[in-house]
């Protein structure tokens, strides 16, 4: 994260965040922030990755606040679940 930037993104994040996404801040790492969504399934995610991604990336401007940006994907085990 570029630290000039930090403001920005924390703005955009709450503004034009994924519906039930959440994103936090680092306490070791004060510029770094995971951000964590959930999908009911893959299509879902998918569709909104084709859908409304791209247009969120244009009007948030990520690339301008962080050094690196990663994505990753995991399937939550059933067992996990503390609601059903």
């Amino acid at each position: 994260m570029k630290k000039a930037r930090i403001n920005h993104f924390v703005e955009m994040q709450k503004k034009y965040g994924t519906p039930g996404g959440e994103f936090a801040r680092s306490q070791k790492n004060d510029h770094c922030f995971p951000v964590l969504t959930g999908w009911i399934n893959v299509n879902t995610h998918e569709k909104y990755m084709a859908d409304n991604f791209p247009d969120l990336i244009k009007t948030a401007t990520p690339k301008q606040d962080v050094i690196q940006l990663t994505g990753q994907q995991f399937i939550v085990e059933e067992s996990w679940r503390v609601c059903p």
